[in-house]
């Protein structure tokens, strides 16, 4: 590692620390206060009736206990026909909640942009975030809250949302957009349970982390750092990384309203983290994302990533030679078999995209059956466009619309 490498990893060593420090000041809050993301006027359904859209939510159980809340718009604004037939699915990445859909506003948030294109419309949350806090017997001030991953919020909360949605809405599929975490849970489901397949239209992955060999982004470092750091956290009881509702989250939210702050800290955070795209993010956004950002996670989902990172491989949750023997049966953590991810997929890429690069996603579809790779055509698009952009109405939206009403099914 050289020197350069070493003072960006212990940089950010430090700084994940400190955040975690002053993110521990609202361990002690009510939980109920900590379900709403943000202030109820920033929640996912104000939001939505601010802007005239009238939203559902649903609360959707997993087998393992965790309580989920979901968000529906069934039909939006600018709905002149009648509703798709087939429901369509959001679940967003790593440290977001279903309120990120919403943040570029009705002019270009996908939760807008689809139900005005006649998409009934469905918004999950993973387990940890603002939205997913809730257990049939644990509390979040529970050690065993904390114990999950990516891993199981594609086998526990992916399949819980998908089979709820179906139910309630009587219909036999629906089509899946997972964008970041959200396009991993969906791999995760139908590598671990095939016969999802059969529930699905066809799955749109945005930018899916499922490799990360070519991730050049400054956040690869914070993955590595929470892997290197799990322990030592467990140890002294933090399990919990980056809740809404954290010292730190409620400064954001509030300094990042001003101007001289906007323009310099809030914008230069996420310029640090991806590739810079000018232009792309309106002010406005800017001064309202940290209200419902960062959305909470545990370590060990962090630590997952960094173990991606570091392997290069798609793979479950790594415990030491001695854990997985006892969890797998082998002294190494299986990987994912995406030769049984029978669905029709798309993979939606950007060029500038520093946390899941072309080449990684140009891997990825090689070892699906039945995948195509669509790259964005703007040259700058890049990780954090798809949910903050002022520009996706125009770059991202018509492809997914595309594609959605190719496998519509009626």
């Amino acid at each position: 590692m050289s020197a350069n490498a070493r003072l960006t990893f212990w940089t950010c060593s430090t700084a994940l620390f400190a955040a975690i420090a002053v993110g521990l000041y609202s361990s002690g809050t009510s939980e109920a206060g900590r379900l709403a993301s943000g202030p109820a006027e920033n929640n996912f359904t104000a939001v939505a009736a601010r802007h005239g859209y009238r939203s559902e939510q649903h609360t959707v159980a997993t087998a393992d206990g965790f309580l989920l809340t979901v968000f529906r718009i069934r039909r939006g604004q600018r709905c002149a026909g009648s509703v798709a037939r087939a429901p369509v699915l959001l679940l967003s990445g790593l440290l977001l909640s279903a309120e990120s859909w919403l943040a570029a506003g009705p002019a270009a948030g996908l939760a807008f942009l689809l139900p005005d294109a006649c998409h009934d419309t469905w918004l999950g949350n993973a387990r940890g975030g603002a939205h997913a806090r809730r257990h049939r017997r644990l509390r979040p001030r529970d050690p065993a809250f904390w114990q999950f991953s990516a891993d199981e919020v594609g086998a526990y909360d992916a399949p819980a949302t998908v089979d709820y949605i179906l139910n309630h809405t009587g219909r036999d599929k629906l089509n899946f957009i997972g964008y970041s975490q959200g396009g991993t849970a969906a791999f995760i489901m139908l590598a671990e349970r095939p016969e999802y397949a059969n529930k699905l239209g066809v799955l749109l992955a945005i930018a899916p982390p499922t490799d990360l060999i070519h991730m050049t982004s400054a956040f690869g470092w914070f993955l590595k750092a929470s892997e290197m750091l799990e322990g030592t956290l467990a140890r002294i009881g933090v399990y919990e990384v980056f809740a809404t509702g954290s010292v730190i989250q409620r400064i954001a939210e509030h300094i990042c309203r001003f101007r001289i702050i906007r323009d310099s800290l809030c914008r230069g955070f996420f310029e640090m983290l991806d590739s810079p795209h000018p232009g792309s993010i309106a002010d406005e956004t800017y001064e309202t994302l940290y209200s419902h950002f960062p959305s909470g996670t545990s370590v060990r989902s962090m630590a997952w990533y960094g173990q991606t990172f570091r392997s290069g491989k798609f793979r479950k949750y790594d415990f030491g030679e001695r854990g997985n023997q006892k969890k797998y049966g082998s002294p190494h953590p299986p990987e994912y078999e995406l030769g049984s991810v029978a669905v029709p997929t798309v993979i939606l890429q950007g060029q500038n995209d520093q946390f899941v690069t072309v080449r990684d996603s140009e891997r990825l579809a090689s070892r699906l059956p039945h995948a195509e790779l669509c790259i964005i055509e703007d040259p700058l698009w890049n990780h954090i466009d798809v949910l903050f952009s002022q520009n996706i109405n125009g770059s991202l939206f018509p492809k997914i619309n595309q594609y959605l009403l190719k496998y519509n099914t009626r």
